[in-house]
């Protein structure tokens, strides 16, 4: 559990019934933080999401536990700047397969949306104006 004395008891896998997932969601920043980043409180997981994840945010014993816990099957899942972390880590750069290197300045433009039939696309106009990082 986050919070715990005991790094490794912070990626230690836990055992969810039939129909059951656990995630969990972490969103320790050491750089700039996402406005986006609610606070939660986090319960025993099955995989671990990196969410706008930057900065180096684990220690040494963490990094450690955490790749034991990958190695013994546990899931991950990057999030968008999830890649902006663990330079100096090699496990992670393999994990993430890339680093950040930049992007534009947030900056609007217009999404054509092609398949408004689709469950992920339905409720979204047929243009869409956004302002985002592109």
């Amino acid at each position: 559990m986050i919070g715990s004395p005991d790094p490794a008891a912070r990626f230690t896998p836990r055992v969810v019934g039939a129909g059951e997932t656990a995630v969990l969601v972490f969103t320790r920043t050491a750089d700039f933080r996402h406005d986006s980043i609610p606070d939660a409180n986090l319960a025993p997981y099955r995989a671990v999401l990196f969410l706008l994840k930057t900065g180096d945010v684990l220690g040494d014993a963490e990094q450690a536990a955490f790749e034991r816990w990958i190695r013994a099957g546990g899931g991950w899942v990057g999030v968008h700047s999830a890649s902006d972390t663990g330079y100096d880590w090699p496990f992670y750069g393999e994990l993430a397969s890339t680093y950040f290197a930049g992007h534009p300045e947030i900056q609007p433009a217009t999404v054509r949306v092609e398949d408004r039939a689709h469950p992920a696309t339905s409720a979204l106009p047929e243009v869409w104006p956004r302002t985002d990082e592109w």
